[in-house]
């Protein structure tokens, strides 16, 4: 396995320069008679229906993207079922059927993935919706195809590659929000592309702290992105992202004072992907190299980490059966370079603000490690006159904790009358944290979760609804509290519904959904420093104490109403009425906990579209309700009624 990079890499030169007349066609859609389908590729590397994948998914397409008057994936997030995402100061919290931080981000198949922290998303400003062809979701485990941290499920952005020239702009009241993007399809000789250019800029809420000794406020919120695709030929592609975000925010200490600080999270990657297709057979090459960094500070508590990420894959695919069955096969190897990891903070932050002190702040202890994966993995898939059939299996084998074998087995059932079921069942594990690189065999190893998933769905012309109830265990889980350190490994239990239909009816679209949980399990316990005793020539001497506190899985129940009128050619109305109900909040150290009521959000969006250009009008919160967050140390509270316009022009 030593010799594995350079033998993919000469795979690659082979597969690039051996057959550079038959290849395998990149395409978007599936065509059938009369019809162009939106599709899906997350769940099997394949272009096919979400109703006929293997595995219980949706996509959120270009148009749905665009009629919502959505400002950030985040927000576009949370209306999709088994989804709650909540903001929080410098960042949105993502809960996937109950797991926080339970799912992989993917950008066109890239992870925004690190060995150093699972918690790697950005679901603000960094990422232009703008940029996006359209959002893929899978619902449960997807190791198989995509390795760690395709825990309980996983979404892939797909950038825009076609479509007229455009340019964007937004202000937004009363958070002085302003963005503006470009968009830019381009053809060279045998080269075809796409460029997107991205600017967001917005003040921050609350701009104003104080705690003893000190007071201030902290500036806006920026935003820098650029997206490009060149696909040369029908076989060959280049994709790329360049990314800078920095985000100023206020954090609110259990007491009620509060402090500044900044996080910057740069994700770039560079992607190239090449397809060779013989009969029945095709073999595809992906090999990316990605930097990711993230650093937050809080007054002078830094937080941060640099990843250098490289990765080479080879799958190989035969159809067999009248091209009823697909085999894949495929091999990856992956290295990851982490500096300055934050492997463990010795201290609670509120703890030292006092007026006082002025020396001593917590500890943060950090460290600097390469990391190898290589995986093999299957997926077999048999389609039969009235049911389907697939099967999957990874073993990877990571050099610094256990190596892991995941499974998936999987059936598709059509029943009469336009119904359907789906079974699938399969492990998934994710990435431990820094902390399990400095020697401690009892967090080696991974977290694993298992999950039993059902849809029954009924699709008809213009109308789909599906309900589909699930089972979760997860083992080994480690959660990480701010300046609490790490917990000890949970275990976790999570049943779930999912249930949603939509309709389509002339110049009407109506599209409900509705999500409840419960979960059972080990409470999260941390060991917490209290305080050093220095003398001199002796080594500090530590006290710390144990805490502990419920595991938070979200909020327990969360439905979204979204309902399009169209007035009148080219004018049309769309509203989405969302409710979450109560969760609670706990303090670390007291244990005192907090009840976060039910709220109801409206959001409208006025669109007019005509022949060069788009005008948009968005309302956010527009029954203006005030309702609390859960923050990192306090309940937060939210943004309050506020307003948009977009005007775009495409030529």
């Amino acid at each position: 396995m030593e010799k594995i990079a350079p033998i993919f890499a000469l795979l690659s030169l082979i597969a690039l320069f051996l057959f550079p007349s038959r290849v395998f066609c990149f395409s978007e859609r599936l065509f059938f008679v009369g019809e162009e389908l939106e599709i899906l590729t997350a769940s099997s590397r394949h272009p096919e229906r979400p109703s006929e994948a293997p595995a219980i998914c949706e996509v959120i397409t270009r148009e749905e993207i665009e009629r919502g008057g959505y400002r950030t994936l985040g927000e576009l997030l949370r209306t999709a079922p088994g989804l709650f995402v909540a903001p929080r100061e410098a960042d949105w919290r993502p809960y996937f059927r109950g797991i926080p931080d339970g799912f992989l981000l993917l950008y066109d198949g890239v992870p925004f993935t690190s060995d150093s922290t699972k918690a790697v998303y950005d679901l603000g400003e960094e990422i232009s919706l703008e940029a996006l062809e359209r959002v893929e979701i899978v619902r449960g485990p997807s190791s198989v195809l995509w390795g760690p941290d395709a825990f309980a499920g996983l979404i892939n952005l797909v950038p825009r590659r076609r479509g007229p020239r455009s340019l964007r702009l937004l202000v937004g009241s009363p958070l002085g929000d302003f963005s503006l993007t470009g968009f830019f399809p381009f053809a060279a000789g045998l080269w075809q592309g796409a460029l997107t250019l991205s600017y967001y800029g917005r003040d921050v809420r609350p701009a104003h702290f104080s705690f003893p000794g000190a007071s201030g406020s902290v500036g806006r919120a920026e935003s820098y992105e650029a997206v490009f695709s060149l696909t040369r030929g029908e076989g060959l592609r280049l994709t790329g992202r360049l990314s800078h975000s920095r985000h100023p925010f206020v954090m609110k200490g259990p007491e009620g004072f509060s402090w500044p600080g900044e996080k910057k999270t740069p994700f770039n990657f560079l992607k190239l992907e090449h397809k060779i297709s013989r009969g029945q057979n095709t073999l595809r090459t992906t090999l990316y190299y990605e930097y990711f960094s993230r650093r937050q500070e809080e007054l002078s508590v830094t937080r941060r980490h640099r990843n250098h990420l490289f990765y080479a894959e080879l799958l190989f695919d035969h159809h067999f059966g009248a091209r009823n069955g697909l085999l894949t096969l495929g091999a990856s190897w992956r290295r990851d370079l982490v500096r300055d990891a934050t492997v463990s903070v010795r201290g609670y932050l509120p703890d030292f603000l006092r007026e006082k002190n002025r020396q001593f702040l917590p500890l943060v202890e950090t460290a600097d490690f390469a990391t190898d994966l290589y995986s093999l993995f299957f997926q077999v898939r048999r389609n039969f006159r009235h049911f389907a059939l697939w099967a999957g299996l990874r073993f990877s084998d990571h050099d610094h904790y256990h190596s892991e074998w995941n499974h998936q087995l999987g059936a598709l059932l059509n029943l009469p009358k336009d119904f359907s079921l789906k079974l699938v069942y399969g492990t998934s594990y994710r990435t431990p944290y820094a902390a399990k690189f400095l020697g401690r065999d009892h967090l080696r190893e991974p977290e694993e979760l298992r999950s039993l998933s059902l849809e029954l769905a009924f699709r008809r012309e213009g109308f789909e609804a599906f309900l589909s109830p699930f089972l979760s265990r997860v083992s080994h889980h480690i959660a990480e509290d701010p300046f609490g350190g790490y917990s000890r490994p949970l275990k976790h239990y999570f049943l779930g519904l999912e249930a949603g239909f939509k309709l389509k009816r002339g110049r009407l679209s109506l599209a409900a959904s509705l999500t409840a949980l419960n979960h059972w399990g080990e409470r999260e316990v941390y060991r917490v420093l209290d305080y050093l005793i220095i003398l001199p020539g002796t080594p500090p001497k530590a006290h710390y104490s144990t805490y502990e506190k419920p595991f938070s899985a979200g909020s327990k129940a969360f439905a979204d109403l979204k309902l399009g009128f169209r007035l009148m050619r080219g004018l049309s109305l769309f509203g989405r009425l969302s409710w979450v109900d109560s969760r609670s909040f706990t303090w670390l150290k007291t244990g005192r906990r907090k009840s976060l009521p039910a709220r109801t959000l409206l959001d409208l969006a006025l669109r007019l579209e005509r022949k060069n250009y788009t005008l948009s009008l968005a309302v956010k919160n527009g029954l203006d309700t005030g309702f609390h967050t859960a923050g990192r140390f306090s309940p937060l509270k939210s943004y309050p009624f506020s307003f948009y316009t977009t005007f775009s022009w495409h030529w």
